[in-house]
């Protein structure tokens, strides 16, 4: 046989090439991951297990200076006059693509040994699909015995060409003695609708629009003091719906927008 004979065949991984392998078909695998969560706006692999990224950093350093540890053994590796070498191409690539395999198949068989359970619309709320026809009312007020602030809203609202516009008639909020987390400041009262729609095969709830504008809140600016009952002003409200609301599983909440967050109203 000849030396070109011997160069030529591929050599079985050893163990340090098998840990050369795992390195690099591990970092596609989680470049793969990262770019497609960014697609299907989801942060799974935004913030990797610690003990992942110490690792990793701690062996590409090592790789990169290739003074000690495991990065010298990797770059003697590879600077190794060794006649056979695996071929690290076909290696990398199909342990990175069995990974790869391998993790949707647990993603797949997890959602079917346990699936999210369905979400249901509250009892009692103002389902948009109320207005749609002819201007309905509301009336917005906390569930007995459920914590935060007590409010009480009534208003009138319809829906036309995907705009919902509304009227608050009267409406009035006190937060409660010894209420954990009290806001310091209440800066509005924002209407907006919040709708339960699929993401991907799993019920999921949604509020619209994101963010209090002026055409769908009420300023107040209000410090409040605690057990002390604070009237919100009567005013118009308009915002858009989005397109993949489904007006049964969507209904007219509001929320007094706080300095620390909302408090949600429906």
């Amino acid at each position: 046989m000849t030396a070109y004979q011997n160069q030529s065949r591929r050599a079985t991984p050893d163990l340090i090439d098998v840990f050369i392998i795992i390195l690099l078909a591990g970092a596609i695998d989680i470049f793969i991951f990262t770019i497609a969560t960014q697609f299907v706006a989801r942060n799974t692999f935004q913030q990797l297990p610690s003990f992942l990224t110490d690792a990793y950093k701690a062996v590409w350093a090592s790789v990169v200076s290739g003074t000690a540890g495991v990065g010298l053994v990797i770059v003697k590796s590879l600077r190794s006059t060794r006649i056979r070498r695996p071929n690290y191409l076909l290696w990398v690539l199909a342990t990175a693509g069995t990974s790869v395999v391998a993790i949707v198949l647990v993603a797949i068989l997890a959602q079917i040994l346990n699936p999210r359970p369905a979400l249901t619309v509250p009892p009692g709320v103002a389902l948009i699909s109320s207005g749609m026809s002819a201007p309905s009312t509301f009336e917005f007020k906390p569930l007995p015995g459920a914590p935060g602030a007590e409010f009480d809203l009534v208003g009138t609202f319809a829906v036309s060409s995907n705009e919902v516009t509304g009227e608050l008639k009267s409406g009035s909020f006190t937060i409660p003695n010894g209420l954990k987390y009290a806001p310091q400041k209440i800066s509005e009262a924002a209407f907006r609708v919040c709708y339960l729609h699929s993401v991907y095969g799993a019920d999921q709830m949604d509020l619209f629009p994101p963010i209090a504008k002026s055409e769908n809140a009420i300023p107040l600016n209000i410090a409040p003091e605690m057990g002390k009952a604070y009237t919100i002003p009567p005013g118009k409200f308009k915002f858009q719906l989005p397109s993949d609301i489904n007006p049964q599983r969507a209904w007219l909440c509001s929320a007094l927008n706080t300095d620390f967050g909302y408090i949600p109203m429906q």
